[in-house]
Parts: C-alpha cells; sequence; structure tokens
C-alpha cells in the first residue's frame, strides 16, 4: 500500500507545532508510547508515527473522495478560517463548526431539514450534505463525545485528533496523535485534507472512460 500520495515532511510538521503536546500535568497514561519527552512543562509527540497516521488518513481520503465518498470534518473552533477556506474549495468535504448537534447522524432525516437551513444561514459547507459520510474526522475531540459516540453507533470510520490528555486510541479506526488544539495545527490539517480530496478528485476524472454511443461520446 502506497501513502505518499499527499507528501509529508517533518519540517512541516515542526513549523505548524504538530509535535507540541498539552501540560504535562494532565498527561493521559496511554498516550506515553507516542512521547519522546518533556520540554518545559509540555509534553514532546514523536513525529514518526504522526508521519505514519497521517499519511494512511490522506491515503484513505484520497481514495474515498475518488469514489465520490463524503467526508466530514468536525471543529469546534470557528476562529480557525483557514480550514474553511481550505475546505470550501472540495466537493466531498463537508464542515460542521461549533458544538456537536446530538443527533446529527443517528437522526439524520429529521437533522437534515435543520442542516438544510443552517446551511443557507450560517455554514454554506453543510449546503449539498445529502447522506451519511463514508468518514468522520474529529480534530477536537474534547467536545465532541456525542459525536464519536454516534460515529461508533452506526459503524462510520472514525478519524480522531488526540492530543495528550485525552485518550481514544481503543475507540478509533484512525487515531491522530498529536496536536489538535492551536490555530496553526488546525489550518495544517485543513491544508492536507484538502490535498487529499483533490488528488481524489484527480483521480475520479482519470477513472471515467468515455463511451462512444451514437455517434457521440457520452461521459
Amino acid at each position: 500500500m502506497k501513502l505518499n500520495l499527499v507528501k509529508i515532511t517533518t519540517q512541516e510538521l515542526l513549523r505548524y507545532g504538530i509535535h507540541i503536546g498539552y501540560n504535562k500535568q494532565y498527561l493521559n497514561s496511554q498516550i506515553k508510547p507516542y512521547l519522546v519527552g518533556f520540554r518545559g512543562q509540555f509534553n514532546i509527540f514523536n513525529l514518526k508515527p504522526v508521519k505514519y497516521q497521517l499519511k494512511a488518513l490522506l491515503y484513505l481520503i484520497t481514495n474515498l473522495s475518488s469514489w465520490r465518498q463524503s467526508i466530514l470534518v468536525v471543529n469546534h473552533y470557528k476562529e480557525s478560517l483557514s480550514l474553511r477556506k481550505c475546505l470550501i474549495k472540495s466537493k466531498r468535504g463537508y464542515l460542521v463548526e461549533g458544538f456537536w448537534l446530538g443527533g446529527f447522524l443517528t437522526n439524520f432525516k429529521t437533522i437534515r431539514l435543520y442542516t438544510d437551513y443552517m446551511s443557507q444561514k450560517k455554514n454554506p459547507l453543510l449546503k449539498n450534505f445529502k447522506s451519511l459520510p463514508a468518514l468522520l474526522i474529529f480534530l477536537n475531540t474534547t467536545t465532541d463525545n456525542w459525536g464519536v459516540r454516534e460515529g461508533l453507533n452506526l459503524n462510520i470510520p472514525l478519524a480522531v485528533a488526540t492530543g495528550s490528555n485525552y485518550n481514544l486510541l481503543s475507540r478509533t479506526v484512525y487515531p491522530l496523535v498529536s496536536s489538535n488544539e492551536t490555530t496553526e495545527a488546525l489550518s495544517f490539517y485543513g491544508n492536507l485534507i484538502t490535498r487529499a480530496l483533490q488528488r481524489g478528485s484527480y483521480r475520479e476524472k482519470e477513472r471515467v472512460i468515455p463511451v462512444r454511443r451514437k455517434g457521440r461520446y457520452k461521459y
């Protein structure tokens, strides 16, 4: 399995502070294997597993996007405008900002009417969100526990960015143990997700084969 569809360098991870965790006072014991040490009061993540986890996640996003599957990104930081700008360019990526609305997935047929209303008023990134996603990406886990539970109940693959004070390794299909609270890290994740979605759209176009019918090519 090739994971080099979207290139990631160690310099990029260091530049956006992906290696910096939370205060070691609130360290979760199950996150210790992913750490290389401490710097002052903060935990330092090992970038080698973080890099591999990111590549595996981006590989999945590219494949799902190439098969016209929707991907839902959840982020409760409304200040991260760069993440919104990145995802607004893609056709398969959708963004939920703010706190999670209970029943958004488990009661999707009813909530869909609400999302149509909200998409016109506040969140244009949910305008064309008409079916359950093929992948859920939670960039902030501390306030989206209900969303994680709904994804688990519906057997939707989960990709969760979990920090050093919160653990979802045993409940997540694609865990991403790294920094997930800074605006720099969120913009970095948004850029990577957008690049993977764009790569998937390119592969989708390459997969389309023209069929000749009655003297014309029909796609």
